[in-house]
């Protein structure tokens, strides 16, 4: 009989040998792994995020590790906001791909969205653990989007292209609109001070 430390034990084994299995499924076979996450219209479908958010903070805290190591300890803040910032980029982005799906007749949940977007983050263990080939593996990443958006919301790949690209040009044009106005705004300042003694 096993005392609640080895269960305990085993567990954590569990955990970390599914997201080992899924993390290589994710790189490997895509459109077979996001084919899973449709629920089947006749089984009672599993709407929980733990599994996704559990696989997400643990590329985030392996991607830290990974850039602290390859950097000598320069980057240990890392390890704590790249969890932060791959959940908060599951959310936000599993979000806008549902409402752009939407727009190109996309059949897909938002939960659905969400889980695709999370186990995305598989390549990010790369691309943001190794500063030099980062950028290769984003490109990965960003075909893991396209095809994902494809599976989940039963949209060709043309239309799943136009539906992960038209979020991205948004925020770009948003960035590129509040710099703008920020350097208007300090500008004017700068204007309004001419001739003044400060």
């Amino acid at each position: 009989m096993l005392n609640s430390h080895e269960e305990e034990q085993m567990d954590i084994g569990k955990s970390w040998q599914l997201f080992f299995d899924d993390w290589k499924q994710v790189i490997l076979y895509p459109e077979i792994f996001f084919e899973k996450l449709i629920p089947d219209e006749f089984e009672e479908s599993d709407n929980s995020l733990k599994p996704v958010l559990f696989f997400t903070i643990t590329c985030g805290v392996l991607s830290g590790i990974i850039k602290t190591l390859l950097t000598f300890g320069d980057a240990v803040f890392a390890i704590i906001a790249y969890p932060l910032i791959f959940v908060s980029g599951t959310i936000i982005g599993g979000a806008a791909l549902f409402l752009a799906s939407k727009l190109y007749g996309g059949k897909g949940s938002i939960e659905t969205a969400i889980k695709m977007v999370g186990y995305t983050h598989s390549v990010s263990v790369l691309s943001f653990g190794i500063p030099i080939m980062g950028s290769l593996f984003a490109f990965y990443h960003f075909w893991l989007l396209i095809v994902g958006t494809k599976v989940i919301h039963w949209l060709d790949n043309r239309s799943a292209l136009f539906v992960v690209l038209l979020p991205l040009v948004l925020f770009v044009l948003l960035v590129l609109l509040i710099t703008t106005i920020s350097g208007v705004n300090i500008f004017a300042d700068v204007l309004s001070h001419k001739g003044k003694i400060l």
